[in-house]
């Protein structure tokens, strides 16, 4: 295997896996704590905050992998490009959007939840300033991503997960109105957005763009766009439907705990994954390389696969 494609999966599984282990750990510690203080019901209430952030992986329109392919040509006029498209369309369709939801009061969330939820005005506008700046961040793990810095991406997705639930652990043994439970998520969004924007140190010049550069990237987006909508829409969309069909804010919260959990299993095996995207876009890595170093990484992740199920077996 190349050196520095084994040293770039290295770096991701080992910082992926050490900031996993220490969210799992936050999780286990805080999560009870923050229900017991507020109640299962109002725990899966504010967790609607987060439902939107899911969606990020369509909303992006598939430019995130694009920007990777982008840099990797050295096609940085592109790249400026994107980063222009998704300023102008979130600024303006997420502020419009808001206006629009709020002066023809229309709820997102359905009737039950608005009959529950006394700052629905509130879960609309966090949630849907998540989403943007969920994008954007996107965008620019994307940059970290095409210079291999995988740590950097880690550490920048567990310190968003860990300032929503240090600050909702606060608020909750403060006994704070729950109008600052919903400004959590994005504030935490921002603050990531901040930290992914200084780290990734994208250096493009953006500059406006003509028709025929604009109907090129749209199109070079939209085999990623496919891939993004297939992994990001199921469970989010079927969150999104317990919301606004069911409304119950148990159901919510039990359903947001099962589907923390289980992303932080899934989320130690895609550690080992994530840099082969990049590494295969890069021209400087041979093609038998990245190919040799995808079969040992998958005997790899079988292997601990077939342990962990033994494991479980053993213990159940």
């Amino acid at each position: 295997m190349d050196k520095l494609i084994k040293e770039s999966i290295y770096n991701s599984f080992i910082s992926g896996f050490s900031f996993t282990s220490i969210s799992i750990i936050i999780t286990l510690i805080i999560v009870p704590i923050i229900i017991s203080n507020i109640g299962l019901e109002y725990y899966g209430f504010i967790s609607i905050t987060l439902i939107f952030s899911g969606f990020s992986g369509v909303f992006d329109l598939g430019f995130s992998k694009l920007i990777v392919i982008y840099l990797s040509q050295g096609n940085d006029k592109n790249v400026g490009y994107i980063y222009l498209i998704n300023y102008v369309f979130f600024t303006l369709i997420v502020l419009f959007s808001i206006q629009q939801l709020f002066s023809n009061e229309i709820n997102l969330f359905g009737e039950k939840i608005s009959s529950e939820v006394e700052f629905i005005k509130i879960l609309t506008f966090s949630s849907l300033i998540t989403l943007a700046f969920s994008v954007l961040n996107n965008l620019y793990r994307s940059a970290l991503e095409f210079s291999l810095d995988f740590h950097k991406i880690n550490f920048g997705n567990f310190m968003q997960s860990t300032i929503i639930y240090m600050f909702w652990f606060i608020l909750s043994v403060s006994e704070y109105q729950f109008f600052y439970y919903y400004l959590v998520p994005p504030i935490s969004a921002f603050l990531c957005f901040i930290y992914f924007f200084v780290s990734s140190n994208v250096s493009v010049k953006i500059t406006l763009p003509n028709f025929y550069d604009l109907i090129k990237v749209f199109k070079d987006s939209i085999g990623f766009f496919k891939v993004g909508f297939l992994n990001s829409i199921h469970l989010t969309l079927f969150k999104y439907l317990l919301i606004y069909i069911g409304g119950n804010g148990k159901a919510i919260g039990i359903f947001e705990l099962s589907i923390k959990l289980t992303n932080i299993m899934k989320n130690i095996f895609g550690h080992f994954t994530k840099p082969f995207f990049s590494i295969s876009s890069n021209k400087k890595f041979k093609k038998q390389k990245v190919l040799n170093a995808i079969y040992s990484t998958i005997k790899y992740c079988s292997l601990i696969f077939i342990i962990g199920l033994l494991i479980f077996f053993i213990l159940y």
